[in-house]
């Protein structure tokens, strides 16, 4: 394994940066009270602009080559976690079949003996009612349900499972929602849609329990 420290990759010092800082905190405590005030404030909007681009232009190639570094570990580790996971996909399909299979088996086996179990009453109630005893109670054994052998366990393995949900009509769900059948937290709004139908409409957005709302935000430029 190639070491760490054999990685071309150098964070650079930020003493530098972190002095032209300072005076750019000044603006924090300023307030704005004069046109004069407002105009040294889109200084200091220019000059914090300035101070990013600068950090930008010093981080950005060193982010770029630790992404393709990243991008290239994670590359050869899928190369040996995917295959992995296709096997133990395969694994657990094949066992949750034979569970299935065993789960099927399970079920005809009471249906079996529901069924053995009524055709012992249905014989003694005959018996009964040939021998005039129509209203004696019927006594029959304890159904006995053939049990499967138990399946054997493997240390570490732990065999669960987890309910979730599932929406296949989304329209029932958002009528359950208006009935009161369903908690309003089942929906989630679609902002990035809506945001595009406001962006277009503007103040006219006519969607109910939606408005548009205008925020504002100041472009800096060079």
């Amino acid at each position: 394994m190639t070491p760490a420290s054999n990685f071309p990759i150098v964070i650079p010092d930020t003493s530098t940066l972190e002095s032209e800082l300072i005076p750019l905190k000044e603006a924090v405590s300023m307030q704005i009270a004069s046109p004069e005030d407002y105009q040294k404030s889109g200084e200091y909007l220019k000059g914090i602009k300035e101070f990013k681009d600068k950090v930008n232009e010093t981080f950005d190639p060193i982010l770029k080559a630790a992404n393709a570094l990243a991008t290239s570990i994670r590359q050869t580790r899928d190369k040996l976690i995917i295959p992995a996971d296709n096997f133990r996909a395969v694994i657990e399909s094949a066992r949750e079949s034979y569970e299935n299979l065993r789960e099927q088996e399970r079920l005809r086996l009471e249906q079996e003996a529901k069924e053995q179990s009524e055709q012992q009453r249905q014989r003694q109630q005959e018996v009964l009612e040939a021998m005039g005893l129509d209203d004696s109670p019927v006594d029959l054994e304890p159904i006995h349900i053939p049990a499967l052998p138990q399946l054997p366990k493997t240390q570490g393995i732990i065999n669960s499972g987890r309910w979730m949900a599932e929406v296949f009509d989304l329209r029932k769900l958002v009528v359950a929602v208006a009935e009161g059948k369903a908690p309003i937290e089942c929906l989630s709004p679609n902002i990035p849609t809506l945001s595009k139908l406001a962006q277009v409409s503007r103040s006219t957005l006519n969607i109910p329990g939606v408005r548009a709302v205008k925020k504002k935000y100041t472009m800096v430029r060079k």
